[in-house]
């Protein structure tokens, strides 16, 4: 689902595909949650199945705050050059003022040269921000192969409370 992105994160796709794929990954992404739940609760003995989980939930949070380091880091290091590159010549001195405010961007009509710069440097930006993000998710399609397949119906099940 990432790697379709690159192309539907550009500035003429159509909502709705990109609605479609957003929801898709949504869908993908709660399946991958679920299996590595169970995997962690599979791979532990019941007393240590609160242990297991939280140790998953401390790594993937970790994981999605690095994410978004390096996705600001993108966004805050090539927007402004995109920015700058795609402005008419007249306008290359009003980068930081566009740059610093969505008022300001928005304050354009939509099919000044100024705002159409401002769009194709999202869509650059974006899309780079994509291709990174697919190129990170190699060592997380590595690990899912790594999981142990475990089969739940030859797994002893615990006896619950007793009152």
């Amino acid at each position: 689902m990432t790697g379709l992105m690159i192309h539907f994160r550009q500035p003429n796709t159509e909502i709705a595909l990109l609605v479609m794929v957003e929801v898709f990954g949504a869908m993908c992404g709660a399946m991958f949650v679920m299996g590595e739940q169970l995997a962690a609760m599979n791979a532990v003995p019941h007393e240590n199945v609160a242990v297991s989980l939280a140790l998953l939930s401390m790594i993937t949070s970790l994981g999605g705050s690095i994410g978004m380091a390096i996705s600001g880091a993108i966004w805050t290091q090539t927007l402004p050059g995109k920015i700058e590159h795609y402005l008419p010549a007249d306008m290359k001195n009003e980068t930081a003022n566009i740059y610093a405010s969505l008022v300001t961007q928005l304050s354009y009509e939509w099919d000044s040269p100024v705002r159409q710069a401002i769009v194709s440097a999202y869509g650059d930006t974006q899309k780079l921000m994509v291709i990174t993000g697919l190129v990170t998710l190699l060592p997380c399609i590595i690990w899912i192969l790594m999981i142990k397949n475990f089969k739940l119906s030859e797994h002893k099940q615990n006896g619950g409370l007793v009152l």
